[in-house]
């Protein structure tokens, strides 16, 4: 096995006031590859989709972006579980090396609680008939994507694939501890019936019944069970069944949709000792309606916003901001054809690898991954991929405006091919094998892009300050002034 280098450009700045000029040298490759479960490299955001799977994609995506799923009850502030408020390292559009936060590895635990319901009086209303977990044998019916049964391990398995994710966007900095209550293997805390909640809309009765289902969840478990929720800083609900936004057919409209939520009345747990503020509320499959898709991408972009992340994306129009670029806009939604080695079956999934956090999310996070350019200075540098290099270059423009600037590449290792680790329940736990310490391979979360190389992302403060209002934090809703945007090379935002 040879060990990957890093994939390399190198950039020449010259800042002049608001306008910066770069040059660039051809990126140096070197690579070596695993085995498993493999994707081959898209040749462009379409290839290899037939025209019906671009058509449920992009179904699939206008309801992801529809349903306003960072949900805020009432008038309750953003729920925000890390250490610090966002946007707290920025003063006047310029580095505040006060703000320093940044120093060993931070441990959040998150805690999974698995939900059913008794009855389904919605019926074929739902992709839940019988309010239960789908504990079938998935891979004896050839199901390839988060295959049942949808038991403790599968759940443990999604919460690994979590933690992995957010050790690569964080570059360590995040270590996610997790565990799962029942401890049972096919138990769940039960409801009484889907009926009682929704239906789900864009009004405020869906923001209600949303509150009102994760109260009596929480509940549930912690009248069944003595479950230490002191012990945990994000709560993940996992229930029944399929999801609202991936009702592509419009047939089951009372499904759970998914989001994340901040309660304005906290709910009491353990005897009064510990209150939940909020969480995030996910399914147990995304596929449906002859779309496949995992919940890997999904849940790392919910809990984003436990960690005080913004959506991208125009919560207003439904369209992207930034696009697949980050996982906070779409980047969550690409798919690709998936081919599993054993069956040597063919279909075309989504969701399955997350993309990298734009370097503006990680900046809220982590303010000290950047290397700031003095105005006025010229600095030429090499820029290692952003999957493998911490640094991000920030460049002030003046005022409440400045620059990120990344090189994103896609495929480290340069064998044109993605390997995926998927354990013995068939969830996949990222990219490459985690077991293989010396290779890039595991970092590969990017190999889906469609492009790569220098990324410009101009964020406008004054733009971000304004908007700021709960629930949804709409930062790109004006088009012609969003608070991100990655800069296009021909100059046009389309």
């Amino acid at each position: 096995m040879g060990i990957a280098r890093a994939r390399v450009r190198s950039l020449a700045i010259l800042v002049f006031g608001s306008q910066v000029l770069l040059s660039g040298l051809a990126p140096r490759v070197w690579g070596a590859g695993e085995r498993g479960l493999t994707v081959a490299k898209p040749s462009g955001a379409d290839a290899g989709r037939a025209p019906a799977s671009r058509a449920l994609a992009a179904r699939r995506a206008q309801l992801w972006r529809a349903f306003p799923h960072r949900v805020g009850e009432g008038s309750a502030r953003p729920f925000v579980s890390g250490r610090r408020p966002p946007l707290l390292a920025m003063k006047g559009g310029r580095l505040d090396r006060t703000a320093a936060f940044f120093g060993a590895p931070e441990t959040l635990r998150v805690l999974g609680l698995k939900i059913d319901f008794a009855t389904d009086s919605l019926g074929p209303l739902t992709t839940t008939p019988d309010g239960k977990f789908d504990l079938r044998d998935g891979k004896a019916l050839g199901i390839v994507i988060d295959p049942p049964p949808h038991d403790r391990k599968f759940f443990l398995s999604h919460l690994e694939a979590l933690s992995r994710y957010w050790k690569f966007a964080s570059y360590g900095h995040l270590v996610l501890e997790y565990d799962l209550y029942p401890r049972a293997d096919s138990a769940a805390y039960r409801l009484a019936d889907t009926g009682r909640y929704g239906p789900w809309t864009l009004g405020q009765q869906s923001f209600d019944s949303a509150a009102r289902f994760f109260r009596d969840a929480v509940r549930a478990a912690d009248q069944t069970d003595s479950i230490p929720f002191g012990q945990f800083d994000v709560v993940a609900l996992f229930h029944a069944g399929s999801d609202f936004q991936t009702d592509v057919n419009n047939d089951s409209p009372r499904d759970f949709p998914t989001f994340q939520i901040n309660l304005t009345d906290s709910v009491p747990v353990n005897g009064g000792a510990v209150s939940i503020r909020g969480g995030l509320v996910m399914p147990e499959t995304e596929s449906q309606d002859g779309y496949y898709a995992a919940i890997n991408g999904t849940m790392a972009h919910e809990f984003g916003h436990t960690q005080g992340l913004f959506d991208l994306y125009d919560i207003e129009t439904f369209l992207p901001g930034v696009g697949v670029w980050s996982n906070m806009d779409s980047g969550y939604l690409i798919g690709t054809e998936v081919t599993d080695e054993k069956t040597n079956a063919k279909i075309e999934a989504s969701g399955i690898l997350p993309v990298s956090l734009d370097p503006w999310s990680k900046f809220l996070l982590w303010p000290d991954n950047i290397d700031y350019v003095d105005p006025g200075r010229s600095l030429t540098t090499a820029l290692r991929a952003t999957q493998l290099s911490d640094r991000t270059l920030f460049v002030p423009l003046g005022g409440e405006e400045f620059y990120l600037i990344e090189n994103r590449e896609t495929d480290l290792n340069a064998d044109n091919t993605l390997f995926l680790d998927r354990d013995s329940t068939g969830v996949i736990l990222g990219p490459g094998l985690a077991a293989v310490a010396d290779s890039v391979g595991d970092k590969e979360y990017d190999f889906l892009l469609p492009g790569q190389g220098i990324l410009i992302w101009h964020v406008d403060n004054s733009v971000i300050y304004g908007r700021h209002i709960p629930p949804d934090f709409g930062i790109n809703s004006n088009p012609s002034r969003r608070g991100v945007r990655l800069l296009e090379a021909d100059g046009i935002a389309d």
